[in-house]
């Protein structure tokens, strides 16, 4: 019997060592975090300033570029971010913004069906990471495997061992709050919070990228959450409300191929959520800006996001609307 288990003790303790082997490996050749703790860097150094505040997912991150706004603005929109860490950002930063007075909070066809804890845990553990944002669904083993950068690009990874591996890269990040002058060929996080691109698909290749990503997120679609996101969102509107700050739900513009993947009854879903919404807060605006560039494939650097042109032509628009009072409730450029 001791023979067993020490033969026991002795496989387990190789499979840790192999498995520690292979971890240590991947922290020399991947990145071992994300760039959120450099978006949150950039915040600290203005949020005394900040009149302007986005918030989102992906959508708005490309989408609105806080240095075409007249007014001190910033982009705390992320990848994948959905309506619970919106809530939990806006409750984190609010306190330390006494000038904000504008409340921009990105939705669209995947808002209120989508959680993040789902499907991108390792943003997820640099949320509670960084700001101590405790995880949706609390702590699971998916959060904890997540910490394993080996776990994370094990897929990458076994790819490498047969075709080599590449030099480590690093996050493209620019502390300024200006482009640079040199397009990029990769995206930048830029100062502002904005993400910088500037390439763009043909015809052929829109069409193509907006069957495959809004297939994907139709099928993580979950509806039961519906009511959980709405009043994630209604905590931060009510916030907002009481200090005076206005608020604005915005429908980033998108190309005709992605807006049009959807299922005419998805559409009428959403859109029949944003009234019920406007319903209890008749103060909130809501823009739909989908189809702002409708005809106009040069602007977007995939389907469903603006690259730089887009986002320069854009940023302005938005701000004459919202400081100008010109908004009417709901807005929608298609009318």
């Amino acid at each position: 019997m001791k023979l067993f288990f020490k033969r026991i003790l002795i496989f387990f303790g190789f499979i840790i060592l192999f498995y520690s082997s292979l971890e240590i490996w991947s922290r020399k050749v991947f990145l071992t975090e994300t760039d959120l703790h450099l978006k949150f860097s950039s915040l600290e150094k203005v949020k005394d300033s900040i009149e302007i505040l986005a918030i989102g997912n992906s959508h708005l991150e490309k989408g609105l570029n806080p240095s075409f706004f007249n007014k001190k603005a910033f982009n705390l929109a992320y990848s994948a971010q959905d309506l619970y860490y919106d809530n939990q950002l806006y409750k984190h930063y609010i306190e330390e913004m006494p000038q904000l007075k504008y409340l921009i909070i990105g939705v669209d066809f995947l808002s209120f069906g989508y959680d993040e804890s789902k499907n991108s845990m390792y943003y997820v553990r640099d949320y509670n990471k960084e700001l101590n944002i405790r995880p949706r669904n609390g702590i699971s083993y998916l959060y904890l495997l997540n910490h394993s950068i080996f776990w994370i690009n094990r897929l990458k990874f076994i790819r490498y061992v047969f075709n080599g591996f590449p030099a480590k890269n690093k996050h493209s990040y620019s502390d300024a709050y200006l482009l640079p002058d040199v397009h990029r060929m990769e995206p930048v996080l830029m100062g502002s919070g904005y993400r910088a691109t500037w390439s763009f698909m043909s015809e052929s290749e829109l069409i193509k990228d907006a069957m495959i990503t809004s297939a994907r997120g139709i099928s993580l679609y979950n509806s039961s959450i519906e009511n959980e996101n709405i009043r994630y969102l209604s905590e931060v509107i009510g916030l907002a409300y009481r200090r005076n700050i206005r608020i604005f739900l915005l429908s980033a513009p998108v190309s005709s191929a992605y807006k049009n993947s959807f299922p005419e009854e998805m559409q009428s879903h959403f859109l029949s959520l944003i009234n019920i919404i406007r319903m209890h807060y008749p103060e909130v605006s809501y823009i739909n800006a989908m189809d702002h560039f409708i005809q106009r494939k040069e602007v977007f650097y995939n389907s469903d996001h603006l690259n730089e042109k887009g986002a320069a032509e854009f940023t302005p628009f938005l701000e004459e609307l919202i400081l100008n009072n010109q908004v009417i409730s709901p807005y929608n450029y298609a009318d």
